[in-house]
């Protein structure tokens, strides 16, 4: 967090001294929409490696369970994903969302009389089941709330990364987040900004200064509030794609506030329980062995 923190000041320096817009503005159109679709690739084999599609293996994945698809938790990913795919072509209001709950009660109501179990129970004297649930099993929480911790509030320090791993560590982790969010936010803005047609007459994006400002305070902001990078994100296309403008770091930049959507993220963190388990370092668990 103290690195992200850090990160997160100097782009948001870069911003104020004007190098970042340049640097937006130098990049190939082409390239900017690129680095959008490197973004959707990798969330999308996220969703492969939850799905249990494809799994660690040589070199780095491989597919199903020694090359064929097996288990119930495939078959509930294939109802979802067919569910979803055709009334979204047709473009129907709300068909992801149709399509998660729909699988969710599915996967749930498999678990409930299967017993299919996790593919990692946490329990290192226990062999992963290959046909298990991949990230995590759809049971129902113990408890429904739970109180957000707000303890790590501010638990971070600018010198912190520097004393525990060096200088020239800590400076090269500063460089790959820097390098990462950097043009990570370049492809997402121009992604999002052309989804949901907010560009000028000439195709440049409105406000850009102001979006690449409230991103690089929220990245900063995200990492004292130990939320880890507080970025943009190109999962945002879902609900433009659905006539539904929520993206925050839009709305503030360009005029476009909604309170609404910021109030219920809010309330969400109250579900916290219902998201304990991480997916990016499941994939990169998965990846790693």
């Amino acid at each position: 967090m103290d690195l992200v923190v850090l990160e997160g000041l100097i782009i948001f320096a870069l911003v104020l001294t004007g190098l970042r817009v340049r640097v937006f503005t130098a990049i190939p159109e082409p390239l900017k929409y690129a680095i959008g679709v490197g973004i959707g690739l990798f969330i999308a084999l996220i969703g492969l490696v939850d799905a249990g599609i494809v799994r660690a293996g040589v070199p780095l994945i491989s597919f199903g369970v020694n090359g064929a698809l097996r288990g119930w938790p495939t078959v509930a990913f294939v109802f979802g994903l067919l569910l979803m795919t055709v009334p979204v072509a047709k473009r129907v209001r709300g068909a992801i969302l149709i399509g998660i709950l729909a699988s969710a009660a599915l996967a749930r109501a498999l678990e409930s009389v299967l017993e299919i179990g996790p593919f990692n129970d946490g329990n290192p004297d226990t062999a992963n089941d290959p046909v298990g649930w991949a990230l995590n099993a759809p049971r129902f929480p113990d408890t429904w709330f739970s109180t957000p911790d707000l303890s790590i509030l501010g638990q971070f320090s600018l010198t912190g990364a520097f004393a525990a791993v060096g200088v020239v560590t800590a400076s090269l982790f500063v460089f790959s987040l820097l390098l990462t969010d950097f043009f990570e936010t370049i492809g997402t803005a121009t992604a999002l900004t052309h989804e949901a047609e907010l560009t000028d007459e000439d195709d440049t994006i409105p406000h850009l200064e102001s979006i690449l400002l409230v991103d690089a305070a929220a990245t900063a902001v995200g990492g004292a509030a130990s939320v880890s990078s507080n970025t943009s994100y190109i999962e945002s296309a879902a609900d433009i794609g659905a006539g539904i403008v929520t993206h925050t770091i839009l709305q503030i930049a360009t005029g476009k506030t909604r309170q609404i959507p910021g109030l219920l993220w809010i309330v969400s963190a109250a579900f916290v329980v219902f998201f304990a388990i991480d997916p990016v370092t499941t994939l990169l668990d998965s990846i790693t062995g």
